[in-house]
């Protein structure tokens, strides 16, 4: 696990709160004790179990980080998305089974970024793929109560905010590849973010189709 040890304590350093759910990205189990003594967001808040409560137990703590990950069972690491952790994310959600990374022309995905983008209301930031071969952009939290939902930026663009998480490299979960940023990607993610006014939609369209590519072995 040294590996998700490492990346752990390099989404720490950024002032992230990281936490494990199960290889499914679910949350794990809560223990008996909470499960039946720790029903308010309150108590959960205070509770001091490494799994307990999802995103509740989250850290930025390198040593309940080592002891999150000081487990047998395979696990996915996840990154809280609050004003507590300070950061909010823009999810562009892949169609069930899709392979492409990055919004596909006349999709509902794809129109609502290019809106987005036109309105400058999507600033280049730091991005990930995801499992599923959606993207997740991710910014600093604007403070006060940022609502988390499916669509809340229009069709098939979602809010990961205030009660919500993603999962983060290196993860491997069953439901798809591992999310993260490649060397590669990386140099995708440059010539997207360097892009000037009015060309950011043909370079994200062009790091979609390269994405697809590689996927397929070109």
């Amino acid at each position: 696990m040294s590996d998700y040890y490492d990346a752990a304590l390099g989404y720490a350093a950024r002032g992230w709160h990281v936490f494990t759910l199960t290889g499914i990205k679910a949350p794990l189990a809560n223990c008996s004790t909470c499960r039946t003594e720790h029903t308010t967001p309150e108590e959960m808040r205070a509770c001091e179990c490494l799994s307990c409560h999802g995103f509740y137990a989250a850290t930025a703590d390198p040593a309940r980080i080592a002891a999150m990950l000081d487990r047998p069972e395979r696990v996915c690491l996840a990154v809280r998305t609050d004003e507590v952790a300070g950061l909010a994310v823009v999810d562009w959600t892949s169609r069930r089974g899709a392979r492409t990374a990055g919004p596909r022309p006349v999709t509902p995905g794809y129109l609502t970024m290019s809106g987005l983008d036109e309105r400058r209301l999507l600033p280049g930031t730091l991005m990930q793929t995801t499992g599923s071969g959606g993207l997740h952009f991710l910014y600093a939290h604007p403070g006060g109560y940022l609502l988390s939902g499916a669509g809340k930026y229009r069709p098939a663009v979602d809010s990961k905010a205030d009660g919500g998480y993603i999962v983060v490299a290196p993860s491997v979960s069953c439901s798809g590849p591992p999310p993260g940023v490649r060397s590669r990607l990386n140099g995708m993610v440059e010539t997207v973010l360097g892009a000037v006014d009015g060309q950011r939609n043909d370079k994200l369209h062009w790091a979609a189709e390269e994405g697809r590519r590689d996927g397929r072995g070109r």
